[in-house]
């Protein structure tokens, strides 16, 4: 096991905010094809949240090892299931490939959502 990164989030901290200020934030954190979704998007301050949540995860799950920044890791899906695809700039620097679990829950009746990344070194 390489590392765990845990983020539990209140969805209200970005539900709340207002529009303009989640825009920026998901310009800021979102790569280009997460960008995409995020303006497409039913729920987009759910969205928003989801990902701001993953990316903590996967931040603390590589710390201090690496210090990932924002636009480095996306969050996909696979059918029903997140995937987290790190950039080929994380790679290079650590010099090897990762095995990445992601699992995510929220329940929104008590405006909390949760994101949790395992990641191993493959071998």
């Amino acid at each position: 096991m390489l590392g765990i990164g845990i983020d539990l989030l209140s969805v209200s901290r970005i539900t709340q905010m207002p529009l303009m200020k989640q825009h920026r934030l998901a310009k800021r954190i979102l790569s280009p094809s997460e960008f995409l979704e995020f303006t497409k998007s039913h729920q987009p301050s759910l969205f928003l949240a989801t990902r701001f949540s993953c990316k903590e995860s996967a931040y603390k799950a590589l710390y201090p090892l690496y210090e990932l920044s924002w636009k480095e890791v996306s969050i996909s899906k696979q059918g029903k299931k997140p995937i987290l695809e790190f950039h080929s700039s994380v790679y290079q620097s650590l010099g090897f490939q990762l095995n990445a679990h992601l699992s995510i829950s929220h329940d929104l009746t008590i405006d909390s959502l949760t994101s949790i990344v395992y990641l191993v070194k493959k071998l």
